[in-house]
C-alpha cells in the first residue's frame, strides 16, 4: 500500500510517519519514533516528517508508529516496526546503515540483549508511568494532545488510557503495583548504567545501532516532563545523563 503522502514526494525521499514531535527538535513522543530519527540521523539521512495529526494512523501496515517510505530505497510498500525497518536499510545499503559490522558476535549479541530488555521491558514500565499514575492527567495528556480542548482531552485520554491499561494488564506489567515496577525498571536502569560505565557509546568508542534505541528510551526518562520514581532515580546516574546529552548535541541540536 503506497503512502498517502507519496504524490508528494520523489523516489528518493524517506518519509518518517511517527506521532508527534515536541516544541524542541529532540524526537518522537513515542521512543521508537525517536529511535527510528535517530537512526536516520546517525546515517546522516535526510527524511520527511508526518506526524499523527497529518496521517492519523492511516497506511500504517504494523497498526503502531513508526513506519516508512522510501520508494528509492526499499519498494513502494509502507515499511513498520522501527527494528524492521532498520534491518530493512542495512539490507538495501549497508556501506551506509550498518554500523553493526565493526562488532563480534559476542558483542552482537550483548548489544541485542540490552536493546530487547529496553524495548520489551523497560519500555512498560515507560508506558505505565506515563498512562497509569497520576501524571497520565497532568503531564500525559496535555503532552500528546496539545491544542485541543480540555474537555476533548479528558474524552480522547480517557478513551486510550482504557485501551493502553489493557496492554499493560495483557503484557503483564499491568498486573504489578507501581512499587513492583519501580523496582523493576529500577533494576534494568541500573543495569545500563552499569554497562555503559565510562564509555563514549553503549558498546564502546564507536557508535551503533543499539545507542538509538539507548538515546531514545532514556531521552524521555531523563528529560520529559514526567517525574515518577524511576525518571528521579535515573536522573541521578550521571553517567546516563552525560550520555543523554552526548548523543543530543551530536545528533539532534
Amino acid at each position: 500500500m503506497a503512502s498517502p503522502a507519496s504524490d508528494e514526494t520523489n523516489d528518493t525521499t524517506i518519509t518518517v510517519y511517527g506521532f508527534l514531535l515536541g516544541d524542541t527538535p529532540n524526537g518522537d513522543l513515542t521512543p521508537f519514533g525517536t529511535k527510528l530519527l535517530t537512526f536516520l540521523k546517525m546515517s546522516k539521512t535526510d527524511y520527511k516528517y508526518v506526524g499523527f495529526l497529518e496521517h492519523n494512523g492511516s497506511g500504517s501496515p504494523k497498526g503502531k508508529m513508526p513506519w516508512i517510505h522510501a520508494p528509492g530505497l526499499l519498494g513502494d510498500d509502507n515499511i513498520g516496526d522501527s527494528s524492521m525497518i532498520i534491518k530493512a536499510l542495512v539490507k538495501a545499503d549497508p556501506t551506509k546503515y550498518d554500523f553493526d559490522s565493526h562488532l563480534s558476535a559476542q558483542d552482537k549479541a550483548i548489544g541485542l540483549a540490552m536493546k530487547t530488555m529496553i524495548e520489551e521491558s523497560t519500555y512498560w514500565g515507560i508506558v505505565h508511568m506515563r498512562w497509569n499514575t497520576e501524571e497520565f492527567s497532568t503531564v500525559t495528556v496535555p503532552m500528546y494532545f496539545p491544542g485541543y480542548h480540555w474537555s476533548a482531552q479528558k474524552l480522547i485520554g480517557w478513551y486510550l488510557g482504557r485501551s493502553i491499561n489493557a496492554q499493560l494488564k495483557g503484557q503483564g506489567t499491568g498486573l504489578l503495583t507501581d512499587e513492583e515496577i519501580t523496582t523493576k525498571a529500577n533494576a534494568e536502569i541500573l543495569a545500563l548504567s552499569e554497562f555503559l560505565g565510562t564509555k563514549k557509546y553503549l558498546m564502546g568508542s564507536q557508535i551503533t545501532s543499539y545507542d538509538a534505541t539507548l538515546y531514545a528510551f532514556l531521552f524521555g526518562i531523563i528529560k520529559g516532563e514526567w517525574n515518577h520514581p524511576v525518571c528521579k532515580k535515573t536522573r541521578g546516574y550521571k553517567n546516563l545523563v552525560d550520555y543523554v546529552e552526548r548523543m543530543q548535541k551530536e545528533y539532534w541540536l
